[in-house]
């Protein structure tokens, strides 16, 4: 999965929209950037928002429903945040909103509204789906995101203490290198199958008795002999056939 871009309104202390492109030469000829601010100025607000744009949670906040809404800056009446990705070709987009009553910054919150389009065509029609749909395109649940893609303060820790099974199956999720191992273990299995059914031939190739040049003359003279013999059985039996006819036609008359 690449992020392509981030736009997002009213999250934390980030009030009005902002966007961030990532196709934009600032950060796409540069193979690493970094975010950097004073204490406050919204720096985890931006991870925060792309988190929320995919999950519709945060490390900080694991729960955001119709009645609980910590990221909403104070004193606005609605949020959201929309992530542009692609994955194997395929450029999507996931947005996450949510609005109090009529916009009211004094009203009551209303249900989440979260969707993912490709090409701008929704692929789901529920917030099961759409959370559904997501780790079905990525491969990324959201356990795995936040620990090897968006790490929050102290999580490094963890992703590093994972045994090397669990951290290389992680790293093929989000390089998207997963389905070569994929491809090696099913080569492996095949080799496997194909290089048992080769000595089985083998085996069978042992028990079968060549015969040399020697032996071959002799049976063919055996089978030359034999076709002699069946020949002269066929006239013995031709005559004795012919003499029970003539017995028969004579006792008739």
């Amino acid at each position: 999965m690449k992020i392509l871009s981030l736009k997002f309104k009213n999250i934390n202390s980030l009030k009005g929209e902002h966007y961030i492109d990532f196709n934009s030469p600032e950060y796409a000829d540069s193979a690493l950037f970094l975010i950097s601010g004073d204490t406050g100025s919204g720096k985890t607000t931006i991870l925060d928002a792309i988190s929320i744009a995919l999950y519709g949670k945060t490390p900080r906040f694991n729960k955001i429903s119709s009645t609980f809404n910590p990221l909403m800056s104070k004193g606005t009446g609605e949020m959201y945040s929309e992530v542009k990705f692609s994955e194997k070709g395929i450029t999507y987009t996931s947005r996450w909103s949510q609005r109090r009553a009529k916009g009211n910054k004094d009203g009551n919150l209303q249900n989440i509204e979260c969707f993912i389009y490709d090409e701008g065509i929704p692929l789901n029609r529920k917030k099961d789906e759409w959370e559904d749909k997501i780790i079905e395109i990525t491969g990324l649940t959201y356990d795995k995101f936040t620990k090897a893609v968006i790490l929050s303060q102290g999580k490094f820790s963890e992703f590093l203490s994972l045994d090397g099974n669990k951290k290389a199956e992680m790293l093929g999720d989000i390089t998207g290198t997963k389905i070569y191992s994929d491809i090696s273990k099913k080569v492996y299995e095949r080799a496997n199958s194909e290089n048992n059914a080769l000595n089985t031939l083998k085996a069978r190739i042992n028990d079968i008795h060549l015969f040399s040049q020697l032996e071959i003359k002799e049976k063919e003279e055996r089978v030359s002999r034999l076709q002699n013999e069946v020949e002269s059985v066929n006239n013995e039996i031709a005559q004795i056939s012919d003499a029970i006819k003539y017995r028969e036609r004579k006792e008739i008359l």
